[in-house]
């Protein structure tokens, strides 16, 4: 999936919806809303 530059930003190197099994233990930047954040102890789900 090709990003024209506007959908490109400083915190986002991809959008949420271009991730595939092939990007598996690759290092992306994310950014968005969090609509529910999860705290269990140990384990927090975003």
């Amino acid at each position: 999936m090709s990003q024209t530059e506007s959908e490109r930003t400083q915190l986002r190197e991809r959008m949420v919806g271009g991730l595939r099994s092939e990007d598996e233990g690759a290092n992306v930047r994310l950014a968005g809303w969090v609509h529910r954040r999860r705290d269990l102890g140990g384990l927090v789900f975003l």
